[in-house]
C-alpha cells in the first residue's frame, strides 16, 4: 500500500508541430487504452485484451506525449513471461472487483462522476453527461448495465470523439472534457493510485493522469492552429 503523502506527478507539456502531428495519430490509441484498462475485465473484454500489446501501446503513447513513464512500463513488460499473462488478467479482475465493485465491505472507490461532483449516485451531473452523449449521437449497447457517468464510459465517449480531428469534434471534445470530466478525474485516478494493491492499476492511473493533462494541452494547440488557418 502506498504512503498517503505520495502524489501523482504532473504531466509534461507539448511541443513542436511535428510532435502535435504525432499526438494526433496516437490520441485515439491513448483513449482506447484508458477506456479498456478501466473497464470491468470480463470474458468479452479479455478476448480482445493482450497484455503485451496493451503495455506496448502505453509505451508508445507515453513517448508521443512525452510523459516520462515509458521506462517503467517497458521494465514491467520485459519482466512478464508468457505464462504469467493469463494470471495477470485474473489478478486484474480480482483487483477491479476489490476497488470498484466489492459487495462485502463495499467498494473502495465508486467510479462515477456524480459521486465526486454531486456527492451522490445519479446526481445532476449524470443527466448533463447523458445529454452530452445524446447531442453527439453516442449510445451504449443494450447489454451495458452500468451508469452513464462511469469513468470508463466517459473515456469511451472521448475515445469516439478523438477519432476525428475536425474543429467541431475537437471543440465538442474540449467542452466535454472541461465541463464534465476534468472536475473529477484527477481525484478519481489519485484514489486508484493510493488504494490499489496491484501494480497494473497503479501504473495505469499514473500514465492516464499524465496523459489526460498532456492531451488537453495538445487539443488547445491543435484548435489554436486550426483557427489561424
Amino acid at each position: 500500500m502506498k504512503d498517503s503523502s505520495s502524489r501523482i506527478p504532473p504531466s509534461a507539456t507539448t511541443g513542436s508541430q511535428s510532435e502535435l502531428r504525432e499526438i494526433k495519430r496516437w490520441r485515439p490509441v491513448f483513449y482506447k487504452l484508458v477506456w479498456l484498462g478501466f473497464s470491468y475485465p470480463d470474458a468479452r473484454l479479455l478476448d480482445r485484451f493482450d497484455t503485451e500489446d496493451f503495455l506496448e501501446g502505453m509505451i508508445e503513447t507515453s513517448r508521443a506525449y512525452d510523459l516520462g513513464v515509458e521506462g517503467e512500463i517497458l521494465k514491467r513488460n520485459k519482466e512478464l513471461a508468457a505464462g504469467q499473462r493469463k494470471s495477470i488478467l485474473e489478478e486484474m479482475e480480482t483487483e477491479y472487483v476489490r476497488l470498484f465493485i466489492a459487495e462485502v465491505g463495499g467498494a473502495l472507490i465508486q467510479p462515477y462522476g456524480s459521486i465526486y461532483l454531486d456527492g451522490e449516485v445519479r446526481g445532476r451531473s449524470t443527466k448533463q453527461v447523458v445529454e452530452a452523449y445524446s447531442h453527439a449521437g453516442f449510445e451504449k449497447s443494450e447489454e451495458y448495465s452500468d451508469l452513464p457517468d462511469h469513468f470508463s464510459t466517459e473515456v469511451e465517449f472521448m475515445y469516439k470523439l478523438s477519432q476525428k480531428d475536425d474543429p467541431k469534434s475537437l471543440t465538442r471534445f474540449r467542452d466535454f472534457y472541461d465541463e464534465y470530466f476534468a472536475p473529477w478525474y484527477g481525484e478519481f485516478v489519485e484514489d486508484v493510485w493510493q488504494k490499489t494493491e496491484y501494480w497494473f492499476y497503479g501504473l495505469l492511473a499514473r500514465w492516464a493522469n499524465k496523459g489526460f493533462k498532456a492531451d488537453r494541452k495538445a487539443v488547445k494547440e491543435i484548435l489554436s492552429n486550426t483557427e489561424r488557418e
